[in-house]
């Protein structure tokens, strides 16, 4: 099995439980990169594109390389009726010519508050507990539940949110 198509067995999943991306981050990367109808943008790998829309509505002509087919059938079908969507299945390093200049890191920090419940889903989405065997994957989820209902039923994580900018050179 090929490790980096883990989460492609849950894509429903993995866009309702993973973290979004905060309005900063459209902000500096619709800014930074001037986007708009002249630009042309690629993502790599973007999941379920949840980051995608902001991108798509400025006009630019957006590609996406997403290694997961079934990543790739769910996008199609949430994004395939903007005429400035294009997305192919495939593995970007077999795909994309080196070369790439000016890189830019920029991250935010946000906090977000998470019921036992909702914290086993979020973390159900993790590549580690996806592929967790039974009978270890229901009883780690009963001890993380058991310790956050006992915390009140409330877990407090922060989430990183990463933007990574570059150029074609």
């Amino acid at each position: 099995m090929d490790f980096r198509k883990t989460f492609d067995r849950i894509p429903e999943s993995f866009d309702k439980y993973r973290p979004r991306y905060c309005e900063e981050l459209f902000r500096e990367l619709i800014t930074a990169c001037d986007l708009n109808a002249d630009k042309k943008v690629l993502e790599i790998g973007p999941g379920t594109g949840q980051a995608t829309e902001p991108v798509l509505k400025t006009g630019c002509d957006y590609t996406a390389i997403e290694l997961g087919e079934n990543f790739t059938f769910f996008m199609q079908e949430k994004f395939g009726a903007y005429p400035n969507f294009k997305i192919v299945n495939a593995d970007f390093e077999n795909v994309l010519n080196y070369g790439y200049v000016n890189w830019k890191y920029t991250e935010w920090k946000k906090e977000r508050v998470l019921s036992a419940e909702e914290y086993i889903s979020y973390i159900s989405t993790h590549c580690e507990h996806i592929t967790l065997e039974e009978p270890h994957k229901s009883d780690f989820y009963e001890g993380i539940r058991k310790a956050i209902m006992n915390a009140g039923n409330r877990i407090v994580i922060t989430d990183t949110i990463p933007l990574y900018l570059v150029q074609k050179g």
